[in-house]
Parts: C-alpha cells; structure tokens; sequence
C-alpha cells in the first residue's frame, strides 16, 4: 500500500528525467520506463 495522502501519481517527463539524472528525450518515448511506473502505481493502488 501506498503511503496514506498519497492517492495518484503523474507522469512528467522532464521530472523524471531530472530525477533520474538523464535526458528528457531518453525517457519521452521510453515505453517500457513508462510501463513501469503505471504497473507500480497500480500495484499501490493509485490512480493514474
């Protein structure tokens, strides 16, 4: 379970990528990076 307060995530790119320390345009079209962060959010229960 998520921690409580946390109800959905979002998907920013160039979050991700400066969270990740890479580029945006790595991740913009990286299906299987965005693949996991749903299959993560649903395995939490959180909306998308």
């Amino acid at each position: 379970m998520a921690s409580e307060g946390i109800e959905a995530i979002a998907l920013g790119i160039a979050n991700l990528a400066l969270s990740l320390k890479g580029s945006r345009e790595a991740y913009e079209n990286n299906l299987y990076i965005r693949t996991l962060i749903a299959a993560a959010a649903r395995a939490y229960g959180l909306d998308l």
